[in-house]
This record gives C-alpha cells, sequence and structure tokens, in this order.
C-alpha cells in the first residue's frame, strides 16, 4: 500500500513533460518510489551528482544480525539476469566467508515440476 500511495503521490496532477509518453513519465515514477524505498534518493540527479555510497542503494545493502537477517529482493523481467545475479551474490557472500543461511529461488509463475 506504502508503494502505491507514493507513486500516486508522484503521478497525479503532474503534468506529462516533453518528449516523455505518459507511460514513460509513470515508470519514471515508480522506478523513483522503489528507489526510495529501497535506501536510495531519487531526488539525486545522476548526470549531475557523482556515485557516492548516500545515493546508491546497493551501498545500503543491509548487513544482518542473529535476530534480523538481512534479505535481498531480486526482481525484474524475464531474462533480465535475476538467477545470475543470485548465484554471483552467493559465490561472493562464500569467497568472503560471510555466514549466510541460505539464497532462495521463487517464482509464482513457474509450476512445480
Amino acid at each position: 500500500d506504502a508503494l502505491i500511495e507514493g507513486v500516486k503521490k508522484r503521478s497525479i496532477g503532474i503534468e506529462v513533460s516533453k518528449g516523455v509518453t505518459a507511460d514513460q513519465q509513470f515508470i519514471k515514477a515508480m522506478y523513483d518510489e522503489l528507489l526510495d524505498m529501497m535506501g536510495g534518493d531519487s531526488s539525486v540527479d545522476k548526470n549531475k551528482a557523482p556515485q557516492s555510497s548516500q545515493n546508491v542503494p546497493a551501498a545500503t545493502l543491509a548487513v544482518g544480525t542473529v535476530s534480523e537477517p538481512a534479505v535481498v529482493l531480486l526482481a525484474g523481467l524475464q531474462g533480465a539476469g535475476k538467477t545470475t545475479a543470485a548465484g554471483k551474490l552467493a559465490l561472493y557472500l562464500k569467497e568472503r566467508e560471510v555466514d549466510y543461511d541460505a539464497v532462495a529461488a521463487m517464482d509464482p509463475e513457474e509450476s512445480a515440476q
């Protein structure tokens, strides 16, 4: 609900910018809201500001504790590389001897066979 409300605030009553379509502007609003929710800063202009740990969501990757483990969600379209990224993340953690419980995959559209 918070995501939907945030996107509504960014979208409703806003005039469509020149050179973009309404759906492109909606996608930008969705992207910015997701970025803010995941610890990034959508107010930073990527073309003007240098990348720093203050505005890069990956830099805020949570370090879990025993009572509150870190959770990483990989979301994307089919063929975007989510499974590959999850495998690389698991290898990265293993090589650095980071204690982790699991790397799990779930696809609600994929039927169990």
